[in-house]
C-alpha cells in the first residue's frame, strides 16, 4: 500500500497480511514520524487497508488516538459479529497474562475476515504481557490487527525494545503552537463546520490547549451556529458565554500585572462559562510555574533552554515571560509559586474552589 502524504513515512514491518491478498504478497501499513503528530484520518486508512499486523499507538493526545482505535474497530469489525471478532486488555492489570493475550491474537476470526484486540496502558505493561507481545510481533500475525496503545513504552525494557522495532508505530503528540489551529480546523472540519482562524484561536486561548477541552467547547460552538456552518469569533463568544478577553492567558496576564479587579472579573465569567475554579488553579499553577523557570534561566543567561521548554518559535511569548519575571522580581516569583501550590493543595483536600480561586488572584495581584 503507497502513501504519498508527507506527514506519514513507512516503517519496516514484518507483518503478514492475510493469504488471500494480492498473491500473499504483504500490504504494509505506514507508520508517523515521532517528530510529528499522526495525522488521524491517515492513520485509520493505513492500519484498514493493511489489515492484520501490529500497530503500536502512543502520545498524550488522548483524544485523537482513542477516536483513531473506535473508527478501527468499526470499520474492521461488524455490529452482528463484533463480540466474537474484539478483545480489549488493560497490560497494566495483574490478571491480564501473556497466555490470555496470545490466545486471543491467535484466535481465528469467527464469520469474519479479520479479528481486532486492543492493548490499552502499555506505557505500564506487566512484564508478562511485554514478553508474550515482543514474541508475538517477532513473527508472523495472521487474521487480527493488534492495536497496542498508551503513552510511551520504557525503552529500558528489552521487549518493548522489540515491539518498539517490529511494530508500526504511530505517534499522537499534543499540537504545537501553529500546528494546534490546524488541528482544531480539521476538526471543525470533519464535523461539516469551518472554523475562523480567530474562532479557532479564541477556543484555544480559553481551553488553554486543552485537547478533550477544547473539542469539546468546539462540538458546542458547532451546534450553536446551526444551520450555519462558518463558525466566527462571533457564534464562540455567544455559545461559552465569553468575551475575546476571557481567556486563561488574560486571566494570568491581568494577574502578573497585578489588576485585581480584571482578573477576578475574567476568572468570575470563565467560571460562570463552565471553566471549574480548579482547572483555573492549575493553569494559575503552571503559569507561575513558567515564571519561576523563567526568572532563574534569566538571572543566569540561559534564555535559549527556556525557549526550548516552551516549545513555541515565537518569540513574544518568551519575551512575555522573561517581561513579567523581570517586573515581578524573582522573590515575588518564587513566593507566588509556592501560593499557587498551596491553592491547588487546599482544593484536594476539600476546600471550596471558588473561595480558595478568589484567595489566590487577591494574594498574588498584591502589590
Amino acid at each position: 500500500m503507497r502513501n504519498t502524504e508527507t506527514s506519514v513515512k513507512e516503517t519496516p514491518v514484518r507483518n503478514e497480511i492475510r493469504t488471500t491478498r494480492m498473491a500473499n504478497k504483504p500490504r504494509r501499513a505506514r507508520g508517523s514520524s515521532s517528530a510529528e503528530p499522526a495525522n488521524p484520518d491517515q492513520v485509520v486508512k493505513s492500519i484498514v487497508e493493511a489489515g492484520s499486523g501490529a500497530y503500536l499507538l502512543l502520545g498524550e493526545n488522548g483524544l485523537d488516538l482513542e477516536e483513531v482505535v473506535d473508527r478501527v474497530i468499526e470499520s474492521l469489525t461488524t455490529a452482528e459479529t463484533r463480540a466474537f471478532n474484539f478483545d480489549e486488555f488493560d497490560a497494566s492489570d495483574r490478571e491480564t497474562t501473556g497466555e490470555v493475550v496470545s490466545s486471543a491474537v491467535r484466535s481465528f476470526p469467527m464469520l469474519a475476515d479479520i479479528r481486532v484486540v486492543v492493548i490499552r496502558t502499555m506505557h505500564d505493561a506487566n512484564d508478562s504481557v511485554g514478553s508474550e507481545l515482543a514474541h508475538l510481533v517477532d513473527g508472523t500475525i495472521e487474521g487480527t490487527a493488534l492495536l497496542m496503545i498508551g503513552e510511551k513504552l520504557d525503552g529500558r525494557k528489552r521487549w518493548a525494545q522489540t515491539v518498539a522495532k517490529h511494530a508500526t508505530r504511530f505517534d499522537f503528540g499534543i499540537p504545537k503552537g501553529r500546528a494546534f489551529p490546524a488541528w482544531l480546523k480539521r476538526r471543525a472540519e470533519r464535523q461539516g463546520a469551518t472554523l475562523s482562524d480567530d474562532a479557532a484561536t479564541m477556543l484555544i486561548e480559553f481551553t488553554a490547549q486543552d485537547v478533550w477541552r477544547v473539542a469539546s467547547e468546539l462540538e458546542k460552538v458547532v451546534l450553536y451556529a446551526l444551520p450555519r456552518t462558518e463558525i466566527t469569533v462571533d457564534d464562540v463568544e455567544a455559545s461559552v458565554g465569553l468575551t475575546r478577553e476571557d481567556t486563561v492567558y488574560s486571566l494570568t496576564d491581568r494577574i502578573a500585572e497585578r489588576n485585581v479587579d480584571a482578573a477576578l472579573g475574567i476568572a468570575h465569567r470563565m467560571a460562570q462559562a463552565d471553566a471549574h475554579p480548579a482547572y483555573l488553579v492549575g493553569m494559575i499553577v503552571r503559569h507561575w510555574q513558567t515564571l519561576r523557570l523563567a526568572s532563574d534561566l534569566a538571572a543566569s543567561s540561559r534564555q535559549k533552554e527556556l525557549s526550548a521548554l516552551l516549545g513555541e518559535n515565537r518569540n513574544w511569548i518568551l519575551n512575555k515571560y522573561l517581561t513579567q519575571a523581570r517586573t515581578l522580581r524573582r522573590e515575588h516569583v518564587r513566593s507566588g509559586f509556592r501560593l499557587a501550590l498551596a491553592a491547588e493543595s487546599a482544593i484536594k483536600a476539600g476546600w471550596e474552589p471558588t473561595v480558595v480561586l478568589d484567595g489566590l488572584i487577591c494574594q498574588l495581584a498584591a502589590r
